[in-house]
């Protein structure tokens, strides 16, 4: 029998992590939508800033912090099968949202662009169905924004996670009395090499790099890790606390929202305060998690819609752009329709047949 840890309560299998994932990519497609609209009402712009409170991308990363280290730990002894799993979980629903984005690419190619550059596009392809997800060539900025799906470059950096996770999981089990150490220093570097792209151009090559290089964003995870880890010692402030951290965290937030100067795609490490709102809306969504426990079974019934709604939002809002459709809000609310029956499709001729898979293959 496998021993088990010192942590002697762990975090409850019942949660609502489904429900703040699908809550996150909702609120990628509010900002990819809202975040240039002034929708010139009060009410209505105090919700804008209320949601865009939560960055989708950050939450993403410090709830895999927590559930993939988790993961690992109960399947430590088999690196395959973790291996098996987080394929089966992020590439097949990502094949199929390529397959599709490269029909719309060709429909939308009136002038040959494609088959003019047919080499090069077959080795973004290539990337796309790796690990290069963020690169885009020149000649395919003709498409909507500026890129086919540039949302998901995160991809590139989650699997980069996947990857540290092991070693992370080996160095915390062979130097167990340095355990709070080795997760601390991790979580400062991280933060200090966040500081120092930021000083950079963004046309210059360190501040692309580190754009899409997990040690810009591993702060984000070694939250969910420590988390998860010190589950034991933090839960008493965290569990069942949400309306506590919440009623923290919302006004500190709009006090000090200019300060902590939120922007478009921009995750840099600017002050004190965007460090001391990224600590505070870390413990707000992990505490959100086992508070209400059950909420996310009760709303969602183990239908998990999130990763389609993240990796085909941006083509469908492509598809407005490139073909000038105004983003009217009868339009808006067509968008959103179409992005979440593109991931109803998406879970339930894909993500669910891969995941039958993935318990056959793994067992």
């Amino acid at each position: 029998m496998k021993k088990k840890s010192m942590q002697s309560v762990e975090p409850s299998v019942i949660n609502n992590f489904d429900l703040i994932r699908i809550c996150a990519a909702l609120q990628v497609v509010f900002r990819h939508l809202f975040f240039d609209r002034d929708f010139h009402n009060e009410f209505l712009n105090f919700l804008k800033n209320i949601i865009l409170s939560f960055p989708g991308v950050p939450v993403f990363f410090t709830v895999s912090g927590f559930l993939i280290y988790w993961s690992f730990e109960r399947n430590s002894n088999h690196l395959k099968k973790y291996f098996i799993n987080r394929f089966l979980r992020i590439y097949p629903a990502l094949w199929a949202c390529l397959a599709i984005t490269i029909i719309i690419l060709f429909v939308g190619d009136k002038n040959g662009v494609i088959f003019k550059n047919l080499t090069l596009f077959l080795i973004w392809i290539v990337g796309q169905l790796t690990f290069i997800q963020f690169w885009t060539p020149e000649f395919l900025k003709f498409w909507g924004e500026g890129s086919p799906n540039a949302s998901l470059w995160t991809i590139c950096v989650e699997l980069q996670f996947y990857f540290l996770i092991p070693i992370l999981f080996y160095l915390i089990n062979r130097f167990k009395k340095y355990k709070l150490w080795i997760l601390f220093f991790l979580f400062l570097s991280s933060m200090i090499f966040n500081a120092w792209t930021s000083t950079f151009g963004r046309e210059d090559l360190i501040y692309k790099l580190g754009f899409v290089s997990i040690f810009q964003y591993l702060f984000y995870f070694m939250f969910g890790v420590f988390a998860y880890n010190y589950w034991n010692k933090i839960r008493g402030f965290l569990e069942g606390k949400f309306f506590i951290w919440i009623i923290i965290f919302l006004p500190l937030y709009l006090f000090f929202r200019n300060k902590i100067d939120i922007e478009l795609n921009d995750y840099h490490l600017k002050s004190f305060y965007k460090i001391l709102f990224i600590m505070l809306l870390n413990a707000t969504v992990i505490s959100f998690a086992f508070t209400y426990k059950n909420l996310s079974k009760k709303i969602l019934n183990g239908q998990d819609l999130s990763y389609g709604i993240y990796i085909y939002h941006m083509v469908i809002i492509n598809i407005f752009i490139e073909y000038n459709i105004p983003f009217s809000m009868p339009n808006i609310i067509v968008i959103f329709l179409m992005i979440l029956s593109s991931a109803a499709l998406s879970w339930f001729l894909v993500e669910k047949n891969a995941l039958k898979l993935k318990n056959k293959k793994t067992g």
